[in-house]
């Protein structure tokens, strides 16, 4: 569903379908964070990174900032997603000083 939304955005060049594709995208994202028994604080922050793409998106010109806030929630959510499959407080580290 997401496929053929991407490609009806290509096709049509429209920003209403790539942004209703973005929703359709975050509210996935969002049920399937609220399912998940593990790791859920660090899907939240995901989520919150999307959130935020999207809420650029609607007017980049006046809200390109929210851009770098997606950015730096995106960084923490996969630096925390990879310190928790690996147990390791040091690889949560060195991640932070890669970013």
């Amino acid at each position: 569903m997401l496929l053929a939304g991407f490609l009806a955005f290509v096709v049509t060049g429209e920003f209403a379908v790539r942004n209703a594709v973005e929703l359709l995208a975050l509210a996935a994202l969002a049920v399937h964070t609220a399912r998940r028994t593990d790791a859920r604080a660090a899907w939240w922050v995901l989520t919150l990174a999307l959130a935020a793409w999207l809420i650029a998106d609607l007017d980049s010109a006046r809200l390109s900032w929210m851009y770098v806030v997606s950015f730096a929630l995106s960084q923490t959510g996969m630096v925390a997603l990879a310190a928790l499959q690996l147990r390791g407080r040091r690889l949560a580290i060195d991640g932070l000083i890669v970013a």
